[in-house]
């Protein structure tokens, strides 16, 4: 029975944080409404998080006479995420506060060397950014990497990631040691696509019944899945991987329009005569067809640097041939999100801090504070 008890509460007060993050304002009254809790429940837990300063109160405008109604504040600042986004030839860096809103942002030349860039420009770039922002080094809670890779976010292993040079497993757990104990947060690494999907997902805001692709088009193809609102990663945590799918010649759809592709083909010229926009689109959409159908996908959101080098006209042309070819109607659209890839990390590092104060209670944000 207090084991039960225990768990009930542990599940209150994370509900009751949750809410307060995504509303941002409320009241207690609402927040008894929105989650179901009790009254009193609400009242305590709030008093807790009040004490620690990660909620305060302030003034709602009720639009009426009498005594203004008290309401409940998300203190987004009690913390901070590090994101770190390497696309291959660059890497950049992101620092946010508790509900994503950034602090500052920096790219710059991804070292080629792997073990340096973990070890040393990653560190530097985090410092770089807290400083920037004069930030103490105890309120970074925790540092999220997305690498161009199949990897096992769990054992934090890189299975395959030839663009970047790695072409057998490499286990980066005393790398990633070395960051946990130089910042003490904890740090998670995740498939460079896998953020790009989460970070849409989330800045579209929509419902977990919903299910969507983010496919990536530039040095690689990749694309990530959202089913009912989490991540899909499949048993080899290759799931989505729509570059890996091949082409009538028997070569891959990454072999026929990656960036390397690209540039045999047509040269450096920007598309003049939309040759390489109509390539792309005849060589593309038969497998958006396939894939779109196949997982039954509500939308398909194309995103990289080819998407952003060719512009609208490209996600049109292929939004046209696409469902001329499906017998369904298929939702393609561009990004809405500017750095969905950093907000991908930002919401995955949340997670990963809701998770932990289910599991050891307010232990999990008091050193932050």
């Amino acid at each position: 029975m207090a084991r039960i008890t225990r768990d009930l509460r542990s599940e209150n007060r994370v509900h009751i944080y949750e809410q307060l993050q995504n509303a941002q304002i409320t009241s207690r009254t609402e927040l008894s409404k929105m989650t179901g809790i009790s009254a009193p429940t609400v009242l305590r837990i709030v008093d807790e998080l009040m004490e620690l300063g990660i909620v305060r109160e302030t003034q709602l405008d009720n639009h009426s006479v009498g005594r203004p109604c008290v309401g409940l504040a998300f203190q987004a600042d009690y913390a901070c995420t590090a994101s770190i986004l390497h696309e291959g030839s660059w890497v950049t860096a992101s620092l946010m506060d508790m509900s994503g809103k950034v602090y500052a942002s920096k790219q710059e030349s991804a070292n080629a060397d792997f073990e340096q860039l973990v070890r040393k420009q990653i560190p530097a770039l985090i410092d770089d950014l807290l400083k920037q922002c004069n930030m103490p080094v105890k309120k970074l809670a925790g540092i999220g990497m997305g690498f161009p890779a199949v990897l096992d976010p769990y054992e934090n292993v890189i299975e395959y990631a030839p663009l970047i040079h790695i072409n057998e497993p490499l286990d980066i757990s005393a790398w990633i040691g070395e960051l946990e104990a130089r910042y003490d947060a904890f740090v998670c690494i995740e498939n460079d696509v896998n953020a790009l999907v989460m970070g849409e997902h989330a800045a579209r805001k929509l419902e977990d019944r919903m299910d969507m692709a983010y496919v990536a088009l530039g040095t690689g193809i990749g694309a990530g899945l959202m089913l009912r609102g989490k991540l899909r990663r499949g048993k080899n945590n290759r799931a989505g991987e729509i570059g890996m799918s091949l082409c009538h010649d028997g070569r891959s759809l990454e072999e026929h329009i990656g960036n390397r592709a690209l540039e045999e083909r047509f040269g450096g010229e920007n598309d003049p005569q939309g040759a390489m926009t109509e390539y792309i689109v005849d060589t593309l959409s038969h497998h958006l067809v396939n894939y779109a159908l196949g997982f039954d996908l509500d939308l398909i959101v194309l995103g990289g640097h080819t998407v952003n080098r060719l512009g609208k006209s490209l996600a049109s042309a292929v939004r046209e041939k696409v469902n001329a070819l499906s017998p369904l109607p298929i939702r393609i659209e561009e990004g809405v999100s500017e750095e969905p890839g950093l907000e991908g990390l930002g919401q995955l590092l949340r997670s990963r801090l809701i998770q932990q104060l289910h599991k050891i209670g307010l232990d999990a944000i008091r050193k932050y504070l």
